[in-house]
């Protein structure tokens, strides 16, 4: 899924050589599915390799930032490439911006058991995946067992623009100590994170003059040109899915409410 036909990925722009080194990448080109997919089993990505120090279990966090429907209708629907560019220019630099500040809220290696000798700041890694649509799905219960599934509709997804930020279970401290994230430093803080990112999203969309306004109820940033019924328009996809399904279902003269999984 992160590496879906037609996403763009890359590494962290000025990642450190030192954790490069112990990551087993060369951030200087593009990421490879191979070696990502090492990384995400906690190996070197050009070896298969364990990673130095200390066992991990996480081998990273996935932090998803998006801006509001607005700002991707008003991309994909811009008169002319340019425009699209600078709005889409406009959410990656805000999502670099997010991203070094989580880096350096959450890149400490601490010491001693459970961080008792305290925590050194060191050198963290991401990689970032851009998706221009929604990933399409549908919330399924196992009639028998009660169990929710989300499962994938192979059907295109709405206009939605987000990118995943892979960030790397992996601190390297300037003496060469490798340690874990500090993830104590994430709690409560996601929303933090995010309102981070709607604020400089909203700086850098109005250097390029383009009118943005709060949306309290969402906590983002809207395109103030782009109309509330728009949004709506292009947000329906997960009932469209749900209505299709049990129509289809019916149809086959089946009681969607007593089917399986499968």
């Amino acid at each position: 899924y992160y590496a879906e036909k037609g996403a763009i990925i890359e590494w962290r722009k000025d990642m450190d050589p030192a954790i490069a080194a112990h990551l087993g990448i060369n951030s200087h080109r593009a990421p490879k599915s191979d070696e990502l997919a090492r990384l995400f089993e906690t190996k070197r990505g050009d070896t298969g390799e364990a990673w130095a120090g200390q066992n991990r279990k996480v081998s990273a966090y996935d932090l998803t930032i998006s801006p509001h429907k607005s700002v991707t209708l008003a991309a994909e629907f811009a008169a002319v490439e340019a425009e699209t560019g600078a709005i889409r220019f406009a959410v990656k630099r805000a999502n670099d911006a997010t991203m070094r500040y989580v880096a350096r809220e959450l890149g400490w290696a601490r010491k001693g058991k459970n961080g008792l000798d305290g925590a050194d700041p060191g050198s963290v890694a991401w990689a970032s995946f851009f998706h221009h649509t929604a990933r399409p799905t549908l919330h399924i219960e196992d009639a028998a067992t009660g169990t929710t599934y989300l499962a994938d509709v192979p059907i295109p997804g709405d206009p939605h623009d987000h990118i995943h930020n892979t960030l790397f279970n992996m601190v390297v401290t300037a003496d060469g100590r490798v340690g874990s994230l500090d993830t104590q430093r994430l709690h409560d803080r996601v929303h933090e994170f995010g309102a981070y990112f709607q604020a400089q999203l909203a700086q850098f969309l109005r250097e390029y003059g383009i009118r943005v306004e709060l949306d309290d109820k969402e906590e983002s940033v809207v395109v103030s040109a782009i109309q509330g019924e728009a949004v709506r328009v292009f947000s329906r996809r997960h009932h469209q899915i749900e209505r299709s399904a049990r129509a289809y279902a019916k149809r086959q003269g089946l009681d969607w409410n007593s089917l399986s999984f499968e």
